[in-house]
């Protein structure tokens, strides 16, 4: 059924999907069913400098990982169940919340981890495979 056909009065109204999204906004995230306690004090010091709570830090952190693993690797939920490491994120938040501060921070690391492989690629060009190695986060 297409959205033009559902019958209008159906819908939440404002003020309930007002009240979601504050639930939404408001939940609270368990950080140590998550995070080690070195996983939260790399979060907290990286988060506090650049003025943003762990949160605007742990979710870009949660694709970089997916990114340094590469699309070959598989994650086994189960013996049947294989998913690859694939994890694309879209940080929402208000406008000045420094989410380009926390993106910025995690590709200048991949950045640096990217022209450490080149320097070593232009060392030793004899072997295809490490030429061929390529770490990719694009943000805009």
């Amino acid at each position: 059924m297409s959205f033009s056909k559902v019958n209008r009065s159906q819908l939440p109204s404002l003020p309930t999907i007002e009240k979601r999204i504050s639930g939404v906004q408001n939940a609270l995230f368990k950080w140590e069913s998550v995070c080690s306690n070195e996983m939260l004090t790399f979060l907290d010091s990286h988060a506090k400098s650049i003025g943003v709570p762990k949160e605007v830090m742990f979710f870009p952190l949660l694709t970089t990982v997916a990114s340094l693993m590469g699309t070959s690797t598989c994650i086994e939920i189960n013996k049947k169940w294989r998913e690859p490491a694939l994890l694309w994120l879209v940080p929402a938040s208000k406008k000045g919340a420094n989410k380009s501060g926390a993106l910025n921070l995690l590709s200048g690391a991949i950045q640096e981890i990217e022209e450490m492989l080149a320097e070593k690629d232009d060392d030793d060009t004899d072997n295809e495979e490490d030429r061929q190695r390529q770490l990719l986060i694009d943000h805009f």
